[in-house]
Order: structure tokens, then sequence, then C-alpha cells
């Protein structure tokens, strides 16, 4: 069985490389605070996806000389590190990784403050490859990150949100950044336009993966795989998938309905939940299908199973 550390094995010289460039990065820095709360986020390493897609595609091609795809990697890790501080400021979290969150442990203004710094650090990062068109496509990426939290917070516990509302705000908030990895990867790599395009679109769908499974296991999952409180999403009033049919089962906007309606229904819920990432996983696998021949998907088609596979079938 294929496992991410599997694939992280093949590209381990290259994700060292990612984690020195993250961390000289940070140590740019000379404020004490911001240098205090980095050392605490370096302390649990995350899963590193989006920088192993982003070097997995590199090598499809031979890997430029100046490694400019190892910036972009890490540059990318840097503006998920700075979304998720920001993240766990709004939903008032505690927990990440097993640790206290950052405005947790050194206070909601360090955090914000920390938060941009990092998106800073990040844009820094990737405009020293010299690459206009790179910088556009992940400055929109950021964009839209920014309006699909925005959009998900002022959401908060509307039941009327359509299932199409759903699937918007996700593109936004999760998928616009696997899709700028991917997207940005095969243009630093000088892809075809069409293979960079199917790429892109298979980066879209595995950030939708991520998310749909993630809202899943934050209602569904016991062994706590998500490193954080169970039935998160129904505290903070954040409208996931599983809630929103919860709900409308219910016929109910009142929490303590819903969260009855996901116990004595949830097997339903959870068959749906699981046809629809089966639906999701079938389109990446057709994207990834279309590249040319020549370029190897074998270890993009194993990230998308993993990912797929967190929620059991």
């Amino acid at each position: 069985m294929t496992t991410l550390t599997t694939i992280k094995s093949h590209i381990q010289n290259d994700l060292q490389e990612v984690d020195k460039i993250i961390n000289d990065t940070f140590n740019t820095t000379k404020n004490q605070t911001l240098t205090d709360i980095y050392t605490h986020l370096l302390n649990v390493k995350g899963k590193q996806i989006r920088a192993s897609i982003i070097i997995l595609i590199s090598k499809m091609t031979t890997p430029d000389n100046n490694k400019s795809y190892l910036k972009l990697a890490a540059g990318i890790e840097l503006i998920h590190l700075a979304s998720l501080i920001h993240d766990d400021i709004i939903d008032n979290a505690t927990i990440r990784r097993n640790q206290p969150t950052v405005h947790t442990k050194f206070n909601t203004n360090n955090g914000i403050i920390s938060g941009v710094h990092c998106y800073a650090l990040a844009l820094k990062l990737i405009s020293s490859i010299g690459d206009p068109h790179t910088i556009s496509i992940i400055s929109l990426a950021v964009i839209d990150l920014c309006e699909g939290e925005s959009e998900q917070v002022n959401n908060r516990h509307n039941f009327n949100l359509t299932i199409e509302n759903y699937w918007d705000i996700i593109q936004k908030k999760t998928s616009a950044l696997f899709k700028a990895a991917c997207e940005s990867a095969a243009h630093l790599s000088k892809l075809t336009p069409s293979d960079a395009h199917h790429l892109a679109t298979y980066g879209q769908i595995l950030g939708s993966i991520f998310q749909l499974s993630d809202d899943y296991l934050d209602i569904f999952d016991t062994t706590n795989n998500l490193s954080k409180k169970i039935m998160q999403d129904l505290a903070t009033g954040d409208i996931s998938l599983p809630i929103l049919l919860a709900s409308k089962q219910s016929q109910s906007s009142d929490t303590s309905s819903i969260k009855d309606t996901l116990k004595s229904n949830g097997k339903t819920i959870s068959t749906a939940i699981k046809n629809e990432l089966n639906k999701e996983k079938e389109l990446a696998f057709k994207e990834l299908d279309q590249v040319s021949s020549e370029l190897s998907t074998e270890h993009l088609k194993s990230i998308l199973t993993i990912i797929s596979d967190r929620v059991d079938h």
C-alpha cells in the first residue's frame, strides 16, 4: 500500500531543502516574538502535501538549475501556514497539530501580526523567483482564499445556504491554493498549456476532496485524525456539507436538532458524502489521464487516493 511517507521518500532531499528555505526565511526576522512564534510552529511539521505536489510536477521534466520550484514549494507552504494561523483565530480554535494554536499561546494580536508577516515572507520569497506570471497565479489564489474565508464566516449559522454555495466557498478557501500550486509548478516547468490546464484542474478537485474529507472527519471521525475538537464546525456555525444535509433533513436550524440528525441518520449522510468524494475522485483521475503520456502522474494519482481514503470506505 502506497502511503504519503512512501511518496515523500522519493523526494526527501527536495523536501529537506524546502524545510531549509522555510527556516532561513523565518530567520530573516529579528523580532523576538515572531521568532518565538515561528519556532513554535516548526515544532510540529505538517504533511507538506502542496510542496510535494509542486516537486513531483517539477520533476516531470528536468528541474531548473536554480531550483526555483523549491522556492515556490516553500512559499506555498508559508501561505498555507499563514492561513492556518488566521483560521484558528477566526474559529477560536485552541489546538492545532496537537499543540496550542498561535493566538492561544502568544495572544490574538500577535497571531494576526504573525499571519500577515508570514504571508509577506511567502510573497517576497516567491517574487525572488523572478517570474511575474507565477506571482500573479499565487496572488489570485490568496485573494480567493481570503474571499472564501469571508464568505464562510459571513454565512455562519445560515442553514439556507445551498449546496452550490458550499462548493463555491471551498473552491475559494481550500481548492484555490492547491490549484495554484499545480498551475504555477507546471508553468515554471514549461509544460504545455494543455498539460498545465489538466494539472491545475486536478489540483482544484484535489483541494475540494481534501476539504470535503475534512468536513466529514469533523463530524464522523472518532480517532481525531484532524488533531482538533470533533464537531468544531457545528460549534462555530460553519456550514459544512454534512451539517447542511443534516439541517435539510431535520428541517431545522437548531444545533441540537442537527446534532441529533447527524447521530440518528448519520449512516445516510455519511454515505452521501462518500459518494460525493468518489465522484470527485473519478473526475480528478480523468484530468490526470489527459496529461501527456510521457509525463508520469503515478505519484499524483497516489496522493489523490491517499487523501480520498482518509474517509474510510
